[in-house]
């Protein structure tokens, strides 16, 4: 595939970087959301894994990389990177004046560029006249509003898990860290301090993420509702439902709004009436779903990422 036909799309976070590869033909402005054809997970700085995997499906010289960076060491590693290993692409880094929608926030140059890409990324996939909350769930937690007529109004900013489990042990003389790489329906009350800190760790961002929702709603509307970040999944499923573990594969119902032309995984979706919900097992007759200010959530792991392609379009 040559340059002029591909482009790879780099998110660099705080804990990892992420690269999406996207044929240019599927970027457009209008119509579903753009999907990756590849995406590759870096943990460490040190990019081994993209290296092994563009020896596997060769990227042409002369291509385009679009940065989106929350971490200017990570930039400046990637960049190096870029210049010693693929001298002859070009690397173009993201600011605000990319994002072509209105941004009613302060110092719009202090705002991280992952959430506008989200923001961008939240246009393709709302309907006319929906608000949107983006609940982006990694180191930090970011909770964003898009209004229903298409302008970013900003948001919050919370701890995610693991930022909130060590800055607990940390700021406390006796509190335990606890490993907070899989927190999943803890339960409450816990019987002793580690069941206590999960619970409130997970069921708190449950209760940020309703108090936001409503937040978000306009009038008598309904807002969509976007989550993605590595911990997306299963805060997902207890908004869903808080009463019973749904195991991941129960929610498999795609939604229309979302393209899947490169045969990834389409995100899971549910419709608050639980009208779109196919089960591979038995969910109870009791089953209800507590957060009443949306009509569908998606669940969009590479949100940024396609974002970020929207935003190279500029």
């Amino acid at each position: 595939m040559s340059g002029s036909q591909e482009i790879v799309a780099v998110d660099i976070g705080n804990s990892r970087i992420k690269f999406g590869r996207y044929n240019k033909s599927s970027i457009t402005l209008s119509g579903q959301l753009p999907q990756p054809m590849q995406v590759i997970v870096e943990q460490s700085k040190k990019l081994f894994q993209i290296e092994l995997d563009l020896r596997e499906t060769p990227l042409a010289d002369g291509s385009e990389w679009v940065v989106s960076s929350v971490n200017q060491t990570g930039l400046s590693q990637f960049c190096q990177w870029v210049k010693e290993n693929r001298p002859h692409d070009k690397v173009r880094v993201l600011t605000h004046r990319e994002i072509r929608m209105p941004l009613e926030v302060a110092e719009l140059e202090k705002v991280g560029m992952d959430r506008l890409c989200n923001a961008l990324a939240s246009a393709t996939l709302a309907q006319h006249g929906e608000p949107v909350l983006i609940v982006d769930i990694g180191s930090a937690t970011t909770l964003d509003i898009v209004s229903g007529d298409g302008r970013f109004l900003g948001g919050a900013i919370m701890p995610g898990f693991r930022a909130a489990a060590v800055a607990l042990k940390m700021t406390t003389d006796q509190l335990p860290e606890i490993n907070a790489d899989d927190l999943r329906f803890p339960a409450f009350p816990g019987k002793n301090t580690p069941e206590a800190i999960e619970a409130g760790l997970f069921w708190g961002m449950i209760g940020a993420i309703r108090q936001f929702l409503a937040f978000a709603q306009e009038g008598n509307s309904h807002a969509l509702l976007l989550l993605t970040g590595g911990d997306a999944f299963p805060v997902l499923e207890a908004l869903l439902n808080p009463c019973f573990k749904i195991p991941s594969d129960t929610i498999i119902t795609e939604s229309s709004r979302v393209a899947n032309p490169s045969g990834i995984s389409c995100p899971p979706v549910l419709h608050s009436d639980n009208s779109s919900v196919t089960s591979l097992g038995e969910i109870p007759d009791d089953a209800f779903i507590p957060v009443a200010h949306f009509h569908e959530a998606i669940c969009c792991p590479y949100l940024t990422l396609s974002g970020i392609t929207l935003a190279s379009l500029s």
